[in-house]
């Protein structure tokens, strides 16, 4: 109608034609018959959405000048990355996205949502302290992203160097345009926007068509930039140290999601390359920089820009451009994926891979889905302080990093395609549920949440696996190893409990310190991996770096339920219902099955490392469980049952961890309970006679006795004429005839030995051969390498039979064991057994021989063959750690997987891996728990729920975690950070007073 003031009125209502109608009268605006047209709903509508669509009214338009000269600056490498990639050059464009990664791990890691900042109405932070700040680091950081960028990946030192500099000059660029936007400096914006079409044009010209003077025409588009910036720079002299000390502060709460999100890229980018070819991943990264681009736009430059001005025109709504482009982005990826699948005849003609047009449809959709979860995002930043986003962050970054390998190893490269979207996903179900946990008040939703916390503990114990074909791991022979292959691997239903009891219960500002940790952690290893590895191995410490972390955030689960809930005693319940679940199913399919030993094949399903973490974890959860609900009247029968039975699961295991912590534990919870002296006499002597029974019945059973008994030294047994080589045990239905041994009789177990030689330190040249021919029955030959199987070959067949087995690098010991035959006789006639050394191995093989440190004499004497092992595997892997300054600040590459998996030793693995400088976060978390425990040891003292917690944290951290990787493997790892979690909690909530209605 000609009223920009009346039309900026009808863009600020939101009620409908009688809101409408009234202020119009109200105003004398109109005259009846455009009042008459106007009471009709759908052309009030109608009124409005041109209004809209013509932007009238500059109090409610939205300027896009601004967003579009900040766009020009940030993404100018994106682009140049798109174009390099879409005219031909693949591996161009893979080089540019490596340095534009190591760019965003430095300079964007450390940005701290500054735009969002700057241009945020309430708490503003000044852009002098920013640009002050930014320019006290930016040599560092060009230093450190040069370093970054030739470490991870073979490229152009020019190219590099130009794409520093540039991100460099970006960085005061963007707080000076900030600046200029919130002063509405338009002239300037629209001679910067010029002045970065014209450079970028030059740019992309130049690298696309390969010019000579691509060198020059990148470093005009790297520095020219700052020459609109030289005056800004003067105005750092407004800051003072107060206004510094408020900005810094403002920033530490942003700036962990901001580096979080720029390591995260990084890593992934150098995994991406170290999967696939360079021109593969050149496609892919092309791809996700077309799909991504939207959602980068909203989150970096449209999205503060549109709060900034919702907030001076108090609009509630965002403008329709950005729900156009998201249906738009929406409808092109649908038709690319539909085009893709129903014409994939039509797309090679474009010069471009299906592969390309795949990843380029999904990640346009993920790029819909990441708008909407950046919207989250940015209310949150605004609700909090950034602080609820700092969680998000963290779990989601880490997450689409481990996603990386999972997809490449079950769907090939093409599962690398939808990972934007994945990654999209992630960000948008992690942002809402934060947003509705900060919405919900205290009383809200508790009758729903409260079956969580006991669900979530049930599955973090119940040895449930998976893998990643989909099934249920359901092997009738045990997976000893998986060879490092990740399909291969059975994976923990702890996985899936742990992340989403995270979703689900959202309390993300009670884990600032699990997060934190997870974060320093991350970045430590990172740091390591970019400085020790090389591009040969560098995948397997990217992919150990994704293992060590995985387990990790059983932290964060724990804090998170440890704090705040109905029920205190919550998770308890849960390990109480999941040992009462799995102990006695066990223990009577292993007697079912002929075994006294623990089996691991349940007919459903089957327990993947039944000897060795799970045991542990179930005396764990039994122990504290009994101490924590033993005087609740429900469970009080089922809390002196328990431990008992815990005892009995630990014995069958052969674990002797997990049996002395049954032992130590249940004689604990006894005297606790009932102090009498005839009680606990009592109980100690059904413990010992029934420690002394079972390792009487053991002496037979060699599989497992190598965990408890010294070496056998009856010298006249142990020379049978079909040996060449000592033997440490030979059963009794094992006789000599002759040149040959007959092994006639019925064995008691499955696999127990027939003949065990002594350990023998071997190399590539060594071969064990057994020869001779099953009469009846059948046998297993094997080499055994820690009192586990390495190599194994059943012969069932009757007639002649010649085993060869090379064991590559390594100490081992080969067996002949029962197989459990389809009769229970065996007659079997071995003829020769011993070690043969075949033509010598390559250099690097003697090298790895080389590092094999021999064990001491005492320690071959006294020690039992378990503990000479893993004394062994700590000097293998703890003299390497002192070899260098750099050795033992950033560690090593990983170790060869035919010399040896782990040092069975946590901290000295992780030492050995990623340096000294991987366990100071670690260090500094037990330093933490330590204090708490100490300022809070009276309250420890007296509740029986906190004692046991804290004794349980301290054997798996002090003791378990010093004979095996316990924190770097899925099942135990996760149980033993959420404990450490849940500890961490309840002692902070005594800290501040809280009625923590501990167990007494």
């Amino acid at each position: 109608f000609g009223d920009r003031g009346l039309s900026a009125d009808i863009l600020s209502m939101e009620k409908g034609e009688l809101d409408c109608y009234w202020k119009l009268q109200r105003a004398g605006k109109l005259g009846l018959p455009a009042a008459t047209a106007l009471s009709g709903y759908s052309l009030a509508k109608f009124i409005r959405r041109i209004a809209v669509s013509i932007l009238l009214g500059r109090r409610a338009a939205m300027p896009w000048l601004f967003p579009l000269v900040y766009l020009s600056v940030t993404h100018s490498t994106t682009a140049l990355l798109i174009i390099v990639g879409l005219l031909g050059r693949p591996e161009i464009a893979t080089d540019i996205a490596l340095v534009q990664g190591a760019t965003l791990a430095t300079f964007y890691a450390l940005s701290a949502n500054t735009r969002n900042l700057i241009l945020r109405k309430s708490s503003p932070v000044a852009a002098s302290d920013i640009l002050l700040l930014r320019l006290l680091l930016l040599f560092p950081l060009m230093g450190v992203s040069l370093l970054l960028a030739f470490t991870a990946s073979a490229v152009t030192w020019w190219l590099a160097a130009c794409i520093v500099l540039r991100r460099g000059v970006e960085w005061i660029n963007e707080t000076h345009l900030c600046e200029a936007e919130l002063s509405q400096r338009t002239r300037f914006a629209v001679s910067f926007l010029l002045l970065q079409g014209g450079l970028f044009c030059l740019a992309a010209v130049s690298l696309a068509s390969g010019w000579q003077v691509a060198i020059l025409a990148m470093a005009l588009w790297a520095i020219l930039p700052l020459v609109f910036s030289i005056r800004f720079a003067s105005s750092i002299s407004r800051a003072t140290a107060q206004s510094i000390r408020h900005t810094f502060k403002s920033l530490t709460s942003h700036a962990g999601s901001t580096l979080i999100i720029g390591l995260r890229i990084y890593a992934f980018r150098i995994l991406v390359v170290l999967l696939v070819a360079r021109e593969v991943a050149g496609d892919l990264f092309t791809a996700i920089a077309i799909g991504s681009f939207m959602g980068t736009l909203f989150a970096n430059v449209v999205g503060p820009s549109i709060e900034l001005h919702r907030e001076r025109a108090e609009m509630t709504y965002y403008p329709p451009v950005v729900r156009a482009a998201m249906w738009l982005g929406l409808l092109a990826g649908v038709s690319l994926l539909a085009a893709l699948h129903f014409s994939p005849q039509a797309f090679p003609l474009l010069g471009k891979s299906a592969f390309f047009w795949l990843a380029c449809g999904l990640s346009l959709i993920g790029g819909t889905v990441m708008v909407a979860a950046q919207g989250v995002r940015l209310r949150l930043l605004r609700a909090k302080e950034g602080h609820n986003v700092f969680g998000p962050d963290v779990i989601i970054h880490i997450a689409i990093l481990g996603t990386v390998p999972m997809a490449y190893f079950v769907l090939g490269p093409a599962g690398l395609a939808g990972l934007y979207l994945a990654d999209a996903l992630l960000c948008y179900f992690f942002y809402k549920s934060s947003e509705i946990g900060l919405q919900q008040n205290e009383h809200a939703g508790k009758s729903m949440k409260s079956y969580i916390p006991p669900v979530l503990s049930f599955f973090l114990v119940f040895p449930i696996f998976f893998q990643l074909s989909g099934k249920i791991y359901n092997s009738t022979e045990p997976v000893l190893d998986s060879g490092g292959v990740l399909a291969n691997l059975p994976l923990p239903a702890s996985i899936i409990a742990c992340f989403t009891g995270i979703l689900l219960l959202a309390r993300y500002r009670h884990a600032t310190w699990s997060f934190s940790f997870i974060l320093v952690f991350f970045a430590v290893m990172l740091l390591s991996s970019a400085l020790t590895t090389n591009e040969l191995l560098e995948r397997g410490k990217l992919l150990l770096l994704i293992q060590c972390l995985l387990p990790a955030f059983g932290l964060v689960l724990g804090e998170m339920m440890g704090t705040g809930g109905k029920d205190p005693a919550a998770p308890e319940k849960g390990f109480m219902w999941a040992c009462i679940a799995i102990i006695p199913v066990q223990l009577v399919a292993s007697w079912v099955q002929g075994q006294l030993s623990l089996t691991h094949y349940l007919g459903l399903f089957s327990v993947y490392q039944h000897w060795q973490y799970v045991p542990v974890v179930v005396v764990a959860a039994t122990l504290v469980a009994s101490a924590t609900l033993g005087k609740s009247g429900g469970y009080r029968t089922l809390s002196m049952a328990l431990p008992l039975m815990g005892l009995l699961y630990a014995i069958s295991a052969f674990s002797m961890l997990a049996s002395t912590l049954a032992i130590v534990g249940t004689f604990g919870l006894v005297f606790l309970q009932n102090r009498s002296r005839v009680v606990i006499a009592l109980i100690s002597a059904l413990i010992v006679s029934g420690m002394g029974w079972y390792m009487h019945l053991l002496r037979g059973e060699p599989e497992f006795s190598t965990k408890f008994l010294l070496p056998v030294t009856q010298e006249g047994r142990l020379s049978p004429p079909c040996l060449e080589e000592p033997a440490r045990f030979v059963s009794n239905i094992v006789s000599p005839r002759d040149s040959e041994c007959i092994a006639k009789g019925e064995p008691r177990h499955r696999f127990g030995y027939l003949i065990a030689l002594t350990k023998k330190r071997t190399d590539t040249s060594s071969m064990l051969v057994v020869e001779g021919s099953i009469l009846s029955g059948g046998i297993a030959v094997g080499l055994v390498q820690g009192g586990t199987w390495a190599h194994k070959q059943n012969i069932e067949t009757t007639g002649p039979f010649r085993i060869e087995l090379k064991p590559g690098p390594g100490i081992f010991e080969g067996v002949i064991a029962n197989y459990l035959p389809g009769t229970s006789y065996n007659e079997i006639r071995i003829i020769r057994m011993a070690w043969e050394n075949t033509p010598a191995g390559s250099a690097a093989d003697h090298q790895t021989m080389n590092n094999i440190v021999p064990l001491p004499g005492w320690a071959q004497e006294y020690l039992p063959m378990n503990l000479q092992e893993r004394f062994g595997d700590w000097m293998l892997f703890g003299r390497p750690v002192f070899s260098s300054p750099g050795s033992f600040f950033f560690g090593h590459q990983p170790m060869d997987r035919v010399v040896k998996t782990s040092a069975h030793n946590y901290y000295i693995d992780l030492a050995y891996n990623f340096g000294v400088i991987a366990l100071l976060p670690v260090f500094v978390l037990l330093i933490h728990t330590a204090r708490l425990l100490w300022q809070q040891r009276m309250r420890v003292m007296k509740s029986r729920q906190l004692l046991w917690l804290a004794l349980l944290v301290s054997f798996l951290l002090l003791v378990d975690s010093n004979f095996k990787v316990t924190l770097r493997q899925p099942y135990p790892g996760i149980f033993a950070f959420f404990l450490w979690g849940l500890l961490l909690a309840r002692l902070r909530e005594s800290c501040n007073g809280s009625p923590g209605n501990h167990a007494r």
